[in-house]
C-alpha cells in the first residue's frame, strides 16, 4: 500500500467512525492500521496538533457562511459551521477523541481552502502550540483550590492536574498518549518527564516520545517506547506493569544526598510488572485486573472489567527468578481478543461459526506464553463461585496427565492468530480481524465444572524444562478461561 492510498484508507475509515455508520470491521481495520503502521499513527499525531488552530480560524470566520442549522451556501453545501455541530469531538475516549478529529480536520480543510489571503495569514500567525493538552474530561472533579481545566485546556511546562475523582486524556508533543484516573496529582514538566504523586494512569508512547520519564514518590520509569500502566499510593508504593514494549524502572532513593546521582535501572518487558515499596524494594506483581490498573490504551477504549469470578492467579515461580504477571480479563473472552501477555497473539474461531457460544464474554486469565519451556509450572486459580472451566490446549502437545485426570475434552476447537510486533525479528506473523482467518494454531478445549468457591491447581505443558529459547519453541503455552456455571448465573453478593 502506496503512503497516499493509506492516508486515504485511514481518514476513510475515521470519518466512518465518527459518523457512527462503521461497522466492526470497519472499526477493526482501522485498529490494525494504527497498531500495524507508524504512517498511521504519524496521520493521527498531525490531526491532534492541527485541528485547534483550523477549528478556531473557521470559527472566526464563521461571518463568511450563513447561519443556521441547516445554513447552505449559493453551492448547496452545508456550511462547515453547521457541519460542526454534528461533528464536534465525540466524549467517549481516546480512539474516538481522533475519529472525531479526522473527520473535523477535513471539514476544516476544505473550509480553509476558501478562505481569502488575509485569513490565510491568520493561521500563519497563529500563537505557539502548547506543550500538551487535554482532550477528553469525564466527570472530572477537581481538588479544591488547584487550576481546573476544560477540554481542550493547553497545559505548559510546571502545570500541575490534580483532581479527586473522574479520568482525564492528555497528549504531550503529540507522541505522548496519557489517561489519568483520580484521585490524581501528575505535574507536567516538561516533554521529557512528568510526575505523578498519586493515581492510576496508562501510557502510550510513540517513537518520537521515548525517553520520557516518570518519576513518583518511589520510583522512576523511562519509556522505551511502548504501553505501560502506573499505580501510585504516595504513602505506600508504586506498581508498573508493561502491556506492549519496554520500559526501564529504578527505585527512588530519597535517602541519598546527591539526587542527581543516576540511579540503577531494571528493564521490564510486554506481560511484566513490579512494585516498588516505601523502602525501595522491588517485588514481583502476580497478577493484573481492571480494579487495580487502567488497561492499555486502544480503539474505543478497551472495555476491561473486573473479574467477579476469578479471586487471584498465582504460580509457584519464585519472585526473585521472574517479574510476570497474569492479566485477568472480566467477561473479555472474544474474536480477536488477545492470547497472551507477552505476544500479540489472538484467538479466533476456527470458521465462520466463531468461538463456541459457550466461551463468549467468559472471563479469562492471560498466561505468559514463555512459560511453555517450564518443566515444573504449578498455576493456582482461585474461583469465588461454581463455574465451568476451561483449558484451551495446543493440539501440537501431548495432553498430561493433570489435565486428561482433572478436564474433559470438550471436543470444541479454537484456533490461534499468531502476531508480533516490529520489535522482534519475525515481521512476517500478522493477525487478520474475523472469524476463521489466519488460524495458525488449532487448540482443544477442556473443560471441569467446578462446584463451589474453590482454588484450582493446574499444571505445566512440559514434564521437563526446555532449555531451548521460547520462541524457538514450536508450541504455545495454555490459556485459562472461567464462566458461571450453568444455571448459577453471577454470585450478587461477590
Amino acid at each position: 500500500m502506496t503512503e497516499n492510498e493509506l492516508s486515504v484508507e485511514v481518514l476513510s475509515l475515521s470519518l466512518r467512525c465518527q459518523q457512527g455508520v462503521a461497522s466492526e470491521e470497519d472499526r477493526a481495520r482501522l485498529e490494525y492500521l494504527l497498531s500495524d503502521s507508524e504512517q498511521a499513527r504519524l496521520i493521527y499525531s498531525g490531526v491532534v496538533s492541527d485541528t485547534v488552530t483550523l477549528s478556531e480560524v473557521a470559527n472566526k470566520n464563521a461571518m463568511l457562511f450563513p447561519s443556521g442549522e441547516n445554513a447552505e451556501d449559493v453551492s448547496g453545501a452545508v456550511s462547515p459551521v453547521a457541519l460542526g455541530k454534528d461533528l464536534r469531538p465525540v466524549r467517549k475516549g481516546s480512539w474516538q477523541f481522533l475519529l472525531a478529529l479526522a473527520a473535523l480536520v477535513l471539514i476544516a480543510t476544505w473550509a480553509v481552502a476558501t478562505f481569502s489571503e488575509k485569513e490565510s495569514r491568520n493561521v500563519a500567525q497563529h500563537p505557539a502550540r502548547p506543550l500538551a493538552r487535554i482532550v477528553h474530561l469525564e466527570e472530572v472533579q477537581w481538588h479544591a483550590g488547584s487550576v481546573e481545566y476544560d477540554e481542550w485546556s493547553a497545559v505548559n511546562s510546571g502545570d500541575t492536574l490534580k483532581f479527586d475523582s473522574g479520568m482525564l486524556e492528555l497528549v504531550v508533543e503529540d507522541s505522548i498518549q496519557v489517561v489519568i484516573q483520580g484521585p490524581a496529582e501528575f505535574e507536567l514538566v516538561s516533554s521529557e518527564k512528568a510526575i505523578a504523586r498519586s493515581g492510576k494512569l496508562a501510557a502510550r508512547i510513540g517513537e518520537e516520545g521515548i525517553g520520557f520519564e516518570i518519576e513518583t514518590p518511589h520510583a522512576h520509569v523511562v519509556d522505551q517506547g511502548t504501553a505501560f500502566s502506573i499505580s501510585v499510593s504516595p504513602d505506600k508504593q508504586t506498581d508498573v506493569v508493561v502491556y506492549e514494549g519496554m520500559v526501564d524502572l529504578a527505585a527512588r532513593d530519597n535517602s541519598k544526598a546527591d539526587l542527581e546521582e543516576r540511579p540503577t535501572y531494571r528493564r521490564l518487558q510486554s506481560g511484566e510488572g513490579l512494585r516498588v515499596d516505601s523502602q525501595g524494594g522491588l517485588n514481583r506483581i502476580t497478577s493484573v485486573g481492571a480494579r487495580d490498573f487502567l488497561p492499555p490504551l486502544r480503539l474505543g477504549r478497551e472495555a476491561v472489567r473486573p473479574s467477579r469470578l476469578i479471586a487471584s492467579v498465582t504460580d509457584n515461580v519464585s519472585s526473585m527468578d521472574t517479574s510476570k504477571y497474569y492479566r485477568v480479563m472480566g467477561k473479555g473472552f472474544a474474536e480477536d481478543c488477545l492470547s497472551y501477555v507477552d505476544r500479540l497473539h489472538q484467538w479466533n474461531g476456527i470458521d465462520h461459526r466463531g468461538i463456541p457460544a459457550f466461551l463468549r464474554g467468559a472471563d479469562y486469565v492471560m498466561t505468559f506464553n514463555d512459560d511453555k519451556v517450564l518443566g515444573d509450572l504449578q498455576i493456582a486459580i482461585e474461583v469465588t463461585q461454581p463455574v465451568s472451566m476451561y483449558v484451551l490446549w495446543d493440539d501440537r502437545i501431548e495432553s498430561p496427565e493433570w489435565l486428561t485426570k482433572d478436564f474433559s475434552d470438550t471436543g470444541w476447537d479454537i484456533g490461534l492468530d499468531e502476531g508480533y510486533n516490529d520489535r522482534v525479528p519475525d515481521k512476517s506473523r500478522k493477525t487478520a480481524i474475523g472469524s476463521g482467518k489466519s488460524v495458525d494454531f488449532v487448540f482443544s478445549i477442556w473443560k471441569q465444572d467446578v462446584m463451589q468457591a474453590s482454588t484450582v491447581l493446574l499444571g505445566s505443558v512440559q514434564q521437563d524444562h526446555i532449555d531451548e529459547i521460547p520462541r524457538e519453541v514450536s508450541q504455545s503455552m495454555y490459556s485459562i478461561a472461567v464462566a458461571p456455571l450453568r444455571g448459577q448465573g453471577y454470585n450478587a453478593s461477590k
